[in-house]
C-alpha cells in the first residue's frame, strides 16, 4: 500500500511539473502573437513608410523609412549639417547612396531606426528569446538581439511600452513608445517615440505612418 501510495506521489507531481513547462513553453511561443493582435499587425507581408520629426541633443532633424520585410530604405536630413545620411539595407548587408558596403554596426543602426515595425513585429528586434515573466503591472521579455542583451517590456494587456538593450552591463539604451493611435483604421502605432542613451535623448514625433500590404 505505501509502495503504490508513493508511486502515485512521484507521477502525481511529475505530471503537474510537465503541465507547468508546457504552459511555460505555450506562454513564450504565444506571447508576440498576443502582442501582434492587440496592435493589429497584418498576418501577411507588409509595408512601412513613416516620416518623423526628431529632436536630437545636436538640433532638429527628418528620418524617412520606407520598410519591408528584408529591404529598408533609411534617410535623415539635418538642420545642424548639409550631409544626409543615406542607408539602403538588403537583408544583412547594407550600402551607403554613394555605394559604399556598410560594416555590420551600421546595419544595425539602420534596422534598430525602423521602430514602427519593431512596435508590430517583435521579433524583428528580438532574435532570441531567454525568458518571458508576467508582473503585477507589466510583461517582461529577456532575450537578445542580434548584437545585444535585450529587455521589452508591455503592459498586461501586450502594448508595448519600451525596450532596452544592453552594449555593457553600465551602458545601455532604452526606448520607449508613447502617444498610440490608429492608422489604416486597423493598426495600432506609436506616433511618439523616445530614445534614452545615458544623458542624451531623441524624440521622433511621427508625422505620416503608412502601412500596406505587399502583393
Amino acid at each position: 500500500m505505501k509502495t503504490t501510495t508513493l508511486l502515485f506521489t512521484v507521477l502525481f507531481v511529475f505530471g503537474i511539473s510537465q503541465n507547468s513547462e508546457a504552459q511555460q513553453s505555450t506562454s513564450e511561443s504565444q506571447v508576440f502573437e498576443h502582442i501582434k493582435s492587440r496592435l493589429g499587425t497584418p498576418d501577411s507581408e507588409y509595408m512601412i513608410n513613416s516620416t518623423a520629426a526628431c529632436e536630437g541633443p545636436d538640433g532638429l532633424y527628418i528620418s524617412e523609412i520606407e520598410s519591408k520585410p528584408i529591404h529598408l530604405k533609411f534617410r535623415q536630413t539635418f538642420t545642424y549639417r548639409e550631409e544626409s545620411r543615406d542607408l539602403i539595407i538588403e537583408g544583412e548587408k547594407g550600402v551607403s547612396a554613394s555605394g559604399e558596403k556598410l560594416s555590420d554596426f551600421m546595419v544595425f543602426y539602420a534596422r534598430m531606426h525602423d521602430y514602427i515595425r519593431i512596435a508590430l513585429n517583435p521579433e524583428y528586434l528580438i532574435h532570441e528569446t531567454d525568458s518571458i515573466e508576467a508582473g503585477d503591472q507589466h510583461i517582461m521579455i529577456f532575450g537578445q538581439t542580434s548584437e545585444y542583451k535585450l529587455e521589452y517590456k508591455t503592459d498586461l494587456n501586450y502594448l508595448p511600452q519600451e525596450y532596452t538593450f544592453y552594449i555593457t552591463e553600465e551602458q545601455y539604451i532604452t526606448t520607449k513608445f508613447e502617444s498610440w493611435k490608429q492608422v489604416n483604421n486597423a493598426v495600432w502605432v506609436p506616433s511618439v517615440v523616445r530614445i534614452i542613451d545615458g544623458e542624451k535623448i531623441f524624440t521622433f514625433n511621427y508625422t505620416e505612418i503608412l502601412v500596406s500590404l505587399l502583393q
